[in-house]
């Protein structure tokens, strides 16, 4: 039953197979039935430099801080991810929103440090109807590893490459489906920062660009399954074929929707502890990678862009072997994962929202 407070106006994107898209799509579902709610991302934009009344809620350009969409209404809070170091001007640009909500507490802690105090952290949430303990894949034989993000350096698949390089030849029957294809790419072409890979556009579909990276690195593509890009419904059939998930992203400016679903599903996972990862990674529900480096990058004019934390090939090996060998606690470690995500639901986050904005 929706409540007599102020109308929110959500000014997030919709979608069914990206991050934002289905972050806004489930906030505008489960915050329909609570609050009065518009959608001011289908509105003439000549609507957006007018006031409004009400709440606006934004989504904000990663290190910028500035909200997607010039709207204004009485009260207004930002909702932002970000990977790269903060433009010098976002502590100015946060005086802005009553509040600006970090999707980790790694962004929150970013934001202190350049002296922006009007924070909070709302977490994203999993659909725990759609995405749920499986029953174990059964020993048919192959050990089926998953990789997925789109493909770029700050998700860490040239850490996966690597590793999967040497287990597969020292484990036969070792298999890897991968789920990256990226829409976008300058972010894919971030993958030239790699000393772990040679990266090479070759090909003019995914599979073929992919099928030749994995060649010219030492993989044979026969044991690799590349997938096309699917909808967020279809994940849970590809996550039901395989053994343990790899996710040694170098930075997350949330905690990592796949990831979140690969655990809610029930998977044992190897992942980095690292930025937002921290906000859901544990030692009892995940095989842990930790910090060996830091990597440091620069942008076109040479200015340091990022500053993310790097890890090993050999700790990824280590850990993926542990876990290939420990059934027991490959089990014990995915019956925690599945316990501690059915938490962290879009319903709960929605009501976070509600705390957050009706409370200032």
């Amino acid at each position: 039953m929706q409540t007599t407070s102020p109308p929110i106006h959500l000014a997030l994107p919709s979608g069914s197979n990206y991050g934002w898209g289905l972050c806004g799509s489930y906030l505008r579902k489960e915050l329909s039935s609570k609050v009065t709610l518009t959608d001011p991302t289908s509105w003439d934009p000549a609507r957006w430099a007018k006031k409004v009344d009400g709440i606006c809620f934004h989504a904000l350009e990663g290190a910028s801080l500035k909200s997607w969409i010039p709207l204004r209404g009485n009260k207004n809070f930002g909702y932002v991810f970000f990977e790269n170091d903060l433009n010098p001007d976002a502590t100015q640009q946060a005086l802005d929103y009553n509040l600006v909500l970090a999707g980790s507490t790694w962004c929150q802690e970013r934001m202190a440090e350049c002296g922006i105090a009007n924070t909070g952290v709302l977490i994203q949430g999993v659909d725990t109807d759609l995405f749920y303990p499986l029953d174990d894949k059964g020993d048919d034989g192959d050990f089926v590893l998953f990789s997925g993000g789109k493909f770029e350096y700050r998700k860490g698949q040239d850490l996966v490459l690597a590793a999967f390089r040497i287990l597969s030849q020292k484990y036969p029957r070792m298999r890897l489906i991968t789920a990256w294809e990226n829409q976008w790419s300058e972010s894919m072409r971030t993958m030239h920062f790699s000393t772990l890979i040679e990266y090479i556009e070759m090909g003019e579909t995914w599979l073929e660009k992919m099928h030749a990276l994995y060649v010219r690195n030492g993989i044979d593509p026969q044991k690799v399954h590349t997938c096309p890009l699917l909808p967020n419904r279809k994940m849970r059939g590809i996550y039901a074929k395989t053994d343990l998930g790899i996710f040694p992203n170098r930075c997350e400016g949330g905690t990592n929707l796949v990831l979140m679903e690969y655990m809610a599903c029930g998977k044992p996972v190897v992942a980095s502890f690292s930025s937002g990862h921290q906000d859901i990674l544990t030692e009892k529900n995940a095989f842990l990678i930790h910090k060996t480096r830091t990597a440091e990058l620069k942008d076109q004019s040479g200015q340091f862009s990022a500053h993310w934390d790097d890890f090993s090939v050999d700790e990824l090996v280590s850990q993926i072997e542990q876990a290939y060998h420990d059934h027991e606690k490959r089990r014990r470690i995915g019956v925690n994962a599945g316990e501690s995500l059915k938490k962290w639901t879009w319903g709960r986050m929605a009501d976070r929202v509600l705390d957050f904005v009706l409370e200032e």
